[in-house]
């Protein structure tokens, strides 16, 4: 026996006892053979090949036995390792074991074996639902589900179970793992929440916000476009930015060529068509999207109804534009009035200035020899004084024009400009020469003297016209 079982030797007997106490304490060895004197060779043979045959099945017995040991060594520790949850099932829906983590959903392990899934208090809610399914897991239809648990400290999770059905030699059970999906209900509900929050601040904008494709395609638009554009949101879904929204085409490959310049651009002020074609402006602000490789996918924007200030801005432009006429205008003819108040101005000042040498000329040609003469005859005193008051009061109405006159000769002598006036008035030397009292030879040298001090000695100008000239 110690042979057989520490050396995995096959015993065989070869004896001549034959009685049955004999073959009971042989049996104790549990010997491959029992062979009896005589002994037969070919009895011998077979009997020996037998044990050796029989040896080597149970070498390959022990040795599967020991392999399906190890495999359920390794199964046992990968179901109690896993931080996954996992419950077995018979097909009663009994549970018959369960590892260490899914003793923690709020029973414990000892607490979960035995006692019926779709009857656990924290499923009670549902349990119609539970039982529903395992009858279809059990029927072969496998599918994932989720299920709401309501603990018993009342808190709630949410738990994504994966049925399977196990085949092993003696009987089928159900395994179930399952993944607490608790923290990512509460990231979609989030997520949920803030796409509403998102969608409702997009829609309530009075700006239009919208995204497009890598064509130029509309993908996805605010409500605000039925009220700027005329287009329903479905009608807009789909439609090609520069085809059918820009006024001007060219004005879609500058706006992209600044996104892919800098990656966005703002403030892009253009006009835009509406449905029934007619004409909004539009300022808008955008960004370029592309993947992780940099590829374009579309374009991300907000636009902005600047019309009204559009509309604004020409009106002031086209008062501006004709204010400025208006103003032009006036100026023009402002400066027609004044040239027509300059010249008339001017004529004036020649008017009087020809009037005062008029009437200064008059009374020294034709009052002032009078009174010479008068000088010269007999007066009693009386006279005398009188024609003294006469001649005094003659100078002092004359004496103004007389420094006029004379301001414009600052450098004649009185009687040089006397004889400028004469010869300005046409009379030639011999009819100032008895005009003046004086000599034709006294008038000739005056005259030369006018033209030295005019400036005209080497010059072919005439005196008369010279004269005239001068303001």
């Amino acid at each position: 026996e110690v042979i057989r079982s520490r050396f995995c030797i096959p015993v065989i007997f070869s004896t001549a006892y034959h009685d049955k106490g004999q073959i009971e304490r042989a049996k104790l060895a549990i010997p491959f053979g029992y062979v009896l004197k005589p002994i037969q060779k070919r009895d011998l043979k077979v009997t020996i090949e037998m044990a050796l045959y029989v040896v080597k099945v149970d070498e390959e017995r022990r040795k599967a036995e020991k392999m399906l040991q190890k495999s359920e060594e390794k199964y046992r520790n990968l179901f109690e390792q896993s931080p996954e949850p996992i419950i077995i099932l018979n097909m009663d829906g009994i549970v018959s074991d369960c590892n260490k983590v899914a003793g923690s959903i709020d029973y414990g392990r000892e607490e979960l074996i035995g006692k019926n899934f779709s009857e656990l208090e924290i499923l009670q809610q549902d349990r119609d639902k539970y039982e529903a399914i395992l009858d279809r897991v059990v029927k072969g239809q496998i599918e994932i589900f989720e299920v709401e648990i309501n603990l018993r400290n009342e808190d709630v999770i949410w738990l994504e179970i994966h049925p399977a059905i196990i085949n092993d030699e003696n009987n089928k059970s159900i395994r179930l793992i399952i993944r607490d999906m608790t923290n990512r209900r509460k990231a979609e509900e989030a997520l949920r929440e803030s796409e509403v929050k998102y969608r409702k601040l997009v829609n309530d904008s009075p700006d239009l916000v919208y995204r497009t494709d890598n064509t130029g395609k509309i993908t996805f638009i605010s409500q605000s476009v039925e009220r700027l554009s005329g287009y329903t949101i479905e009608e807009a879904i789909g439609i090609n930015m520069a085809k059918e929204v820009y006024v001007y085409p060219d004005q879609r490959k500058a706006f992209i060529s600044e996104l892919i310049k800098n990656g966005q651009i703002q403030n892009f002020e253009n006009p835009l068509k509406r449905k029934d074609g007619s004409i909004w402006w539009g300022s808008a602000n955008a960004r370029l999207l592309t993947d992780v490789d940099g590829n374009i996918l579309g374009v991300e924007g907000i636009v902005r109804d600047i019309t009204e200030r559009i509309q604004a801005e020409e009106v002031l432009q086209k008062i501006n534009d004709e204010l400025e006429a208006t103003v032009e205008q006036r100026t023009a003819e402002l400066k027609e009035i004044n040239n027509a108040l300059t010249i008339l101005l001017q004529k004036s000042q020649e008017d009087k200035i020809k009037l005062e040498e008029k009437v200064l000329s008059n009374v020294k040609e034709l009052i002032i020899p009078i009174m010479k003469k008068l000088r010269k005859s007999q007066f009693d005193e009386e006279q005398m004084s009188l024609l003294n008051t006469i001649e005094t009061n003659l100078n002092n109405i004359i004496s103004p024009f007389s420094r006029i006159l004379s301001s414009k000769y600052s450098s004649l002598t009185p009687k040089e400009i006397q004889i400028a006036n004469l010869i300005k008035e046409g009379k030639i030397s011999k009819e100032i020469a008895e005009s003046i009292g004086s000599s034709t030879n006294t008038v000739e040298f005056h005259r030369k003297n006018l033209r030295k001090k005019l400036g005209l000695i080497k010059t072919k100008k005439n005196l008369k016209t010279h004269l005239l000239s001068l303001p």
